[in-house]
């Protein structure tokens, strides 16, 4: 299935559910594959991605309430940053901030009750930085999706 069938398989599935959910886990499915079609990717590029598509199956059911597009979006989004090492806006600030703010916890329970919250909030601003300076150069190497 290319891009732009699932982009207008998603269009109807958007016109089907009423959910809210479902509409804005589909929109932003849609805009992921948008920024894709402004790609340049190879031929082969193209055909793997194709696939990975046809094997996530999104098609129009009228028997399922309940689509879990975040899920498909999950997975879609790990197939490109594994193999084509291309991540959403935001991916890297959201890990290291998280990661940040486990360390901070750490030390703070280690170092008592005060640093506790100076730990959290020095490793979220530490997280945030080094997120930041890792998403300033996949930018510049032009990594980032949207």
């Amino acid at each position: 299935m290319t891009l732009q069938e699932t982009r207008m398989r998603l269009d109807e599935i958007i016109l089907i559910y009423h959910d809210t959910q479902n509409v804005k886990d589909a929109r932003k499915f849609q805009k992921l594959l948008s920024t894709l079609e402004h790609r340049s990717f190879s031929q082969e590029e193209k055909l793997s991605i194709e696939e990975q598509l046809d094997f996530l199956n999104i098609e129009v059911d009228n028997d399922y309430k309940r689509m879990n597009f975040q899920a498909k979006y999950w997975k879609f989004s790990a197939f490109l940053r594994n193999k084509y090492g291309l991540v959403p806006k935001g991916y890297y600030v959201r890990t290291w901030s998280l990661y940040g703010i486990c360390m901070g916890a750490c030390v703070g329970i280690i170092g008592g009750l005060f640093y506790s919250s100076v730990g959290i909030s020095l490793g979220m601003v530490l997280g945030y930085a080094m997120g930041r300076q890792r998403e300033e150069a996949l930018q510049k190497e032009g990594k980032i999706l949207f």
